[in-house]
């Protein structure tokens, strides 16, 4: 590779000077090759397909049903969930430890305000919850320490770290690097498109601001490209109308969309790339294996009940592509994710609705 470079840039001095190159025409030349370079780095993103998946159901089952929990993957098949929506309707404040090997769930701290529908994010060993709200959003965030060795007397704080800009739930949040990022949501009235940036989950910067303002979509990052899938449209994106397979479309504020739209963190920059293979919200989407999964969620026309789906999608992004990879044990939308290694979990969550106290352990499928 080196010695191609050198070979390239030594022909290229020599038309140079020559007189069969231009100085000018080098510097276009390599001013395409980065622009294009973001493109380049898509395609060595992946270059096989993404294997196939399998979803399995766990023999236990939470206390409660349990939807829209933040959560964080612990050391030794743990997880540690925050917050949530219980079957009564109401917003927990519980911090707890799950052991996916039997089910056990320990209380280990309570947040200083009870929330559901908040973004997740880990930051410099700590779980935030950013945003959320009871029945109505609000613009909290709370920090919690991860207990990186829990055993049956762990004890850990739980506290206000700071405040977002504005009332912000039904969001998503991802951690890039050392930087966490929370996408979408809206304040209870307009979506939110502005992309907040934060190093410490106390001080937030505006990084970039959304195409299609949406909420309750699905969050998923890569190679320092964070990838949203589809969600519910509001107004206050850069733009109402993006194009789709069909052609362009302009939807309505509260109609799900199938957009996918891409940030990149390194220029700074966010468009519409693609479309899903239908409209939904509430999926769960996560990088397994170098690859990223699009898992369940909910589809349905606007003002009828909420259908889940079972779906696992895998996304190539070089073509912006979609390939059935599996399907979950049980269809489910609005469950809380932890990816540690190889092995993803989808715990509690809501099917058609209602939310569930199951969960699942999707792998990667070996192969034969």
């Amino acid at each position: 590779m080196a010695a191609a470079r050198s070979a390239t840039a030594g022909l290229a001095l020599l038309l140079c000077a020559l007189g069969l190159l231009s100085p000018m025409a080098t510097s276009s030349a390599a001013a395409a090759r980065r622009a294009h370079a973001p493109h380049r780095e898509r395609r060595r993103m992946h270059s096989h397909r993404a294997p196939s998946v399998v979803a399995s159901m766990a023999r236990w089952r939470l206390p409660n049903g349990l939807s829209r929990a933040g959560a964080a993957p612990l050391p030794n098949g743990r997880v540690l969930l925050l917050g949530g929506l219980l079957g009564s309707g109401a917003s927990s404040a519980d911090v707890g430890v799950l052991h996916t090997a039997t089910g056990k769930l320990t209380s280990i701290a309570t947040l200083p305000s009870p929330t559901h529908d908040a973004g997740s994010a880990e930051l410099d060993g700590r779980a935030f919850l950013f945003g959320g709200g009871q029945s109505v959003p609000f613009a909290l965030v709370q920090g919690v320490t991860i207990p990186r060795s829990p055993g049956p007397r762990t004890a850990v704080s739980a506290t206000v770290t700071g405040q977002l800009p504005q009332l912000r739930a039904d969001d998503e949040a991802v951690t890039v690097g050392r930087a966490a990022y929370v996408v979408g949501g809206y304040d209870g009235s307009i979506g939110d498109a502005a992309v907040l940036e934060t190093a410490n989950g106390s001080t937030f910067a505006s990084f970039v601001t959304l195409p299609v303002a949406v909420r309750y979509p699905a969050v998923a990052a890569a190679h320092g490209v964070i990838y949203v899938f589809g969600g519910e449209a509001e107004q206050g994106g850069t733009t109402n109308e993006f194009s789709t397979p069909a052609g362009s479309t302009t939807p309505p504020p509260g109609q799900q969309v199938a957009v996918v739209q891409e940030i990149n963190t390194r220029t700074h920059t966010a468009r519409v790339v693609g479309s899903l293979p239908h409209a939904l919200q509430g999926a769960a989407a996560f990088d397994l294996g170098g690859h990223v999964y699009l898992a369940g969620g909910d589809s349905y026309p606007p003002g009828s009940a909420p259908v889940s789906g079972s779906t696992i999608w895998s996304f190539d992004p070089s073509t912006v592509s979609f390939r059935v990879a599996g399907h979950l044990a049980a269809p489910v939308s609005y469950a809380a994710v932890a990816v540690e290694h190889r092995v993803v979990w989808l715990i509690g969550g809501e099917r058609d609705g209602v939310p569930v106290p199951s969960a699942q352990m999707v792998r990667v499928r070996a192969r034969r």
